[in-house]
């Protein structure tokens, strides 16, 4: 028996399905996992993309939810300081504005941060944007 079953799983910024099909790595979308590409969220609108989220989350019956935060989601053109970069992504506001909306569902338990390279944000700019991102969601 999984400790997380798939169907309460909620993806939120998939963006490398063409890399999941070019290296015949499973498909998300074959799984029970509820997932929301960037694609899909720029087509609807961050706004009811969410509404539907913490619909799920309100929906599944479960105790809680653990955020896993891949600073990778992110927009090169704002966070440059991951190893595999990959086109698109969402903007800093909007990463703060998910946050902001699973914490206020007060079903998180925890969070973790991570795919963020120091060395590549000489100058700690990424580093701090994301503090204040995240920070912000905690306000």
């Amino acid at each position: 028996k999984p400790y997380v079953e798939d169907k309460h799983v909620i993806h939120i910024g998939q963006r490398d399905a063409e890399e999941t099909k070019k290296y015949d790595s499973q498909n998300i979308r074959d799984t029970s996992i509820n997932c929301f590409d960037v694609e899909s969220i720029k087509f609807k609108g961050l706004a009811k993309s969410m509404d539907e989220i913490v619909q799920i989350m309100n929906v599944n019956a479960v105790d809680g939810y653990w955020i896993h935060f891949d600073t990778d989601v992110i927009s090169d053109t704002e966070n440059p300081a991951v190893d595999y970069r990959v086109p698109g992504g969402l903007m800093m506001s909007e990463v703060e504005f998910i946050l902001l909306s699973l914490l206020q569902t007060e079903l998180i338990a925890g969070m973790s941060i991570s795919i963020f390279n120091p060395k590549l944000d000489v100058d700690a700019r990424v580093a701090g944007q994301l503090v204040a991102c995240i920070a912000k969601a905690f306000h």
